[in-house]
């Protein structure tokens, strides 16, 4: 007889839990609803507001390809180490919360992001740490270079071999 009083308590007291479990989420979605009626009204002002706010374009990811060149009919990575670009580093940070994501001048960059913050230096986002290089160039054997607008590394003259005809 202690068993089965124990066993209809113990239905009795789940019974209570969860109707009053049922009632507060009742009041909840009551509340909820409220809200989304007012929002509801308020609709044209909230679109008016949400039109004020300026919004921002983050780049579409995109992943240039990494200048390669050859040396002895080997691919080379032209990227030299870190050495000497301490001034670009300080402006770079890791998200926090956010693993594999970094700053980089304001922008959010991801994870495997490739981007050149100036002409001939190329940063890399990996793992949360941005890590940038200065582009190499392989020495030329002409008397005469020049280094064309918009690139790092200098070309041969054509002068000098207007000069030769």
């Amino acid at each position: 007889m202690q068993a089965s009083s124990f066993i209809y308590y113990f239905l009795l007291v789940s019974l209570c839990i969860d109707l009053s479990q049922n009632e507060t989420s009742a009041a909840l979605r009551r509340q909820r609803r409220r809200m989304r009626h007012r929002g509801l009204r308020k609709s044209s002002y909230a679109g008016r507001r949400f039109l004020r706010q300026p919004r921002t374009k983050l780049p579409a990811p995109a992943a240039p390809s990494i200048p390669l060149i050859n040396i002895d009919d080997g691919v080379v990575g032209v990227f030299d180490s870190l050495i000497g670009l301490g001034g670009h580093e300080s402006s770079y940070s890791v998200l926090p919360g956010k693993k594999g994501q970094c700053t980089a001048n304001g922008m959010i960059m991801f994870d495997k992001a490739v981007w050149s913050p100036e002409p001939c230096i190329t940063c890399l986002c990996s793992k949360g740490e941005v890590i940038c290089d200065t582009t190499m160039c392989h020495p030329l054997k002409c008397p005469q270079t020049i280094i064309p607008a918009g690139e790092c590394c200098p070309v041969c003259s054509d002068t000098d071999r207007t000069e030769i005809n």
